[in-house]
């Protein structure tokens, strides 16, 4: 099976260039702050038109809207996951839109209640899906509460070490885990400045 992850589209979805593939896993923020009211529509329409047989969407902290669970019925083209699991052709899912952003959606600012959120995820999985990264991996920032949400677009990563860094672990601990990886970059910058990183550490 090939899966293809994108992320963080922030409503510039239909700019996207995306890879085929069995399964389309968006890891969060496919809205700005859930605006305008038409873009959650527009999002599962453009789902709908891709190829992918499978696809799996999480809310992140921009999806205010689907904090309220009578509103996560919008997303028709896609399976939402929001702390549950599903099974793809054999394959265990569990999504869960939580992060430690305190004023984000799905934020849980406490380090307790996180601790006990994240004991709900069952063991016996094959994929798990979170809008943030997990700590100390892939994270690098000056706080806990930074690192731990190190992922989101809002902290200004430098693109340059988030390309040596999936690198470093593509070619350490998950080395031969995958036959391809392909990455799904939103750069509209005239001079690629996040694109270009990434073109020259892999092309290293």
């Amino acid at each position: 099976m090939r899966i293809v992850v994108i992320s963080d589209t922030h409503g510039l979805h239909r700019k996207l260039e995306v890879p085929n593939g069995d399964l389309l896993i968006h890891a969060g923020d496919f809205t700005l702050q859930s605006k305008p009211p038409s873009i959650v529509s527009d999002f599962t329409a453009w789902l709908g038109s891709l190829p992918h047989r499978h696809k799996v969407v999480i809310p992140g902290n921009h999806e205010f809207i689907l904090e309220e669970p009578r509103n996560r019925g919008a997303i028709t083209n896609a399976t939402l996951l929001v702390d549950s699991g599903v099974e793809v052709e054999g394959i265990r899912i569990w999504g869960s839109p939580v992060t430690p952003l305190y004023g984000g959606a799905f934020g849980r600012s406490n380090h307790a209640d996180r601790k006990r959120h994240w004991a709900q995820i069952p063991d016996d999985l094959d994929i798990l899906i979170t809008h943030g990264p997990p700590f100390a991996i892939l994270d690098h920032g000056g706080s806990a509460e930074r690192r731990e949400g190190w992922g989101c677009g809002a902290f200004e990563n430098d693109p340059r070490r988030t390309a040596v860094d999936f690198r470093q672990a593509l070619e350490g601990d998950y080395s031969g885990a995958f036959s391809e990886v392909v990455f799904a970059i939103t750069d509209w910058s005239p001079e690629r400045r996040i694109l270009g990183p990434f073109r020259d550490v892999f092309a290293a």
